[in-house]
């Protein structure tokens, strides 16, 4: 099997993460979702558990963007 990101071969299976869309090298994943949320605005002192979304942004912004009990 080969990541799906960087398509090199993945020869440990302690460092590998599947899902429906692929097979993937633990690092290149969660470089591609971090990298994703970025694109989609959230700060990075989020993705890295800093601050909270809510540092950064009012609730009512929030909860526009993603309301409860919907999903996009």
């Amino acid at each position: 099997m080969k990541c799906q990101i960087c398509e090199k071969p993945i020869t440990d299976p302690d460092n590998a993460y599947s899902d429906d869309s692929g097979e993937y090298h633990t690092p290149c994943i969660d470089e591609w979702n971090k990298q994703s949320a970025l694109d989609a605005g959230i700060p990075l002192s989020v993705i890295e558990g800093k601050t909270k979304l809510s540092d950064h942004f009012s609730e009512e912004y929030i909860k526009s963007q993603c309301p409860k009990g919907e999903s996009k």
